[in-house]
């Protein structure tokens, strides 16, 4: 039986809720991995959409204890390709963090609530040409892929549903396959035997009609001991699509093309000493998210490596 799970804090999202008790489907009739490619290719063909996306994290450690809410709307046109995006974090101590994004062929816009706007064109170094398929993989099939061989797949109310339920144990119990190589290495490197992630749950549903993905949850749960003090991370994330060939057509508002100061003037340091832009300057502006959301459940493994071992990703 899959888990029951609830938005509790969006109201776009609330209506969304499901609960679930799903029926195991034949695999002489199904694969995840057909299901999952026929998902690809349904949404590829997609002419728009509209994304939604919570992220709740927080962070115990003794009588310290930090919750923290992530927000985005998101709608995309496929052709030519057209990207806005509206951010809200909501801190601890009830205080907001707010942000926007554009995206075209031709140029990204970014703002944060305190600053300009500011903008990085084709041609300027660190522009990478956005459209519609690489974003569908980068941002919602590649850690749907890294879990592929991991899934279970049933059937429920007219939806395939992807399934991965860890039993609990150590980081590499837990999240292999999906971490390897180098990665694996660096995030495993200093676990010790007090180290132990004690859930990480992943679930995917698909209309079995359309193959468009609906509905995504991750919940991820760990922890450890760190100078004698038990610390607690857990990292929830719950996204919706919707609007399905439904998005108006929009464009970048005037105000925002006329008013936008260029990523070279406004991160000049960047460019003179010849290190990486800033996260903020990604085309992909939704990983930004208080470093919380990465492409796989290993995003709050990823926090928590940051804390211990200083590790940049």
């Amino acid at each position: 039986m899959t888990k029951q799970y609830v938005r509790k804090s969006v109201p776009v999202l609330a209506c969304s809720a499901l609960l679930f008790s799903a029926a195991p489907v034949s695999a002489e009739e199904h694969s995840v991995e057909d299901v999952i490619e026929n998902s690809r290719e349904a949404m590829y063909n997609l002419e728009s959409l509209s994304v939604d996306t919570e992220i709740e994290y927080s962070y115990e450690r003794g009588e310290e204890q930090i919750v923290d809410y992530h927000v985005s709307e998101e709608d995309i046109i496929s052709s030519p390709f057209m990207m806005r995006g509206f951010y809200t974090t909501t801190a601890d101590d009830g205080s907001e963090f707010n942000w926007a994004m554009y995206s075209t062929e031709s140029a990204f816009y970014n703002q944060d609530s305190d600053g300009p706007w500011v903008v990085i064109r084709e041609g300027d170094e660190g522009f990478e040409r956005p459209d519609f398929k690489t974003t569908m993989d980068e941002m919602y099939f590649y850690d749907i892929d890294l879990f592929a061989d991991e899934f279970s797949l049933s059937e429920e109310d007219g939806m395939y549903v992807l399934t991965y339920d860890s039993s609990g144990g150590t980081y590499e119990d837990v999240l292999e396959p999906s971490l390897s190589g180098d990665m694996d290495e660096g995030l495993t490197g200093d676990v010790d035997e007090y180290d132990e992630i004690t859930d990480v749950f992943y679930e995917v549903h698909i209309d079995k009609e359309t193959y468009y993905l609906t509905d995504m949850y991750r919940e991820f749960h760990t922890s450890y001991t760190d100078e004698g003090e038990r610390i607690d991370v857990r990292d929830s994330l719950w996204r919706t699509f919707h609007n399905f060939n439904g998005v108006e057509p929009f464009e970048v508002p005037s105000e925002v093309v006329d008013g936008a100061v260029d990523y070279a003037d406004y991160y000049p340091d960047y460019y003179e000493e010849g290190d990486e832009l800033p996260a903020t300057a990604n085309n992909y502006p939704f990983y930004v998210l208080a470093g919380l959301l990465t492409a796989a459940a290993a995003g709050g493994l990823l926090a928590v490596s940051r804390r211990k071992t200083g590790i940049e990703v």
